[in-house]
């Protein structure tokens, strides 16, 4: 066999290449263009730049939520708003009040796509806050005691 077979038969096809790199894709530029009415890719690179990090959530096929981790002092101040809450008698009353005045200041401070309203709080499916808010704990780091010691090491 001639080298020029040999190289021929090694090199992979052209069509093969360009299938890779189109399949190789940012998911920025994935949530951009597979997203009806998600911001576009220099919005999300913008927030990127000030934030450092995002993240996007996919609930179903139609919807994504593009949200930031919590900084510590944003914590330190939504914990202080809360805990005013948590004194005040309808608190006192129903304490379940406390953690959904906690789960709308992180998922409010936090969600970047789409802005989150009155609206979106009132009438999304039950479970999407208290799911975006987990997603945003998680993501600024306040992790499960057990997951926590799992990633702990004697040194």
């Amino acid at each position: 066999m001639s080298q020029t077979e040999t190289e021929t038969m090694t090199t992979v096809p052209e069509t093969e290449t360009q299938e890779a790199q189109e399949t190789e894709r940012d998911p920025i530029e994935i949530i951009a263009t597979e997203f009806l009415g998600a911001p576009d890719i220099e919005t999300m690179l913008n927030w990127k730049s000030h934030y450092g990090t995002i993240y996007a959530f996919t609930p179903d096929n139609d919807n994504v939520f593009i949200f930031r981790p919590l900084k510590r002092l944003e914590h330190k101040n939504i914990t202080r708003d809360i805990k005013q809450i948590s004194e005040t008698q309808a608190a006192q009353i129903n304490p379940a009040i406390v953690e959904e005045h906690l789960h709308e200041k992180v998922v409010t401070s936090c969600c970047l796509h789409p802005q989150i309203t009155l609206d979106t709080f009132n009438n999304s499916p039950a479970g999407l806050i208290p799911t975006l808010f987990n997603l945003v704990m998680e993501n600024s780091k306040f992790i499960a005691p057990e997951r926590a010691l799992a990633s702990c090491f004697k040194l």
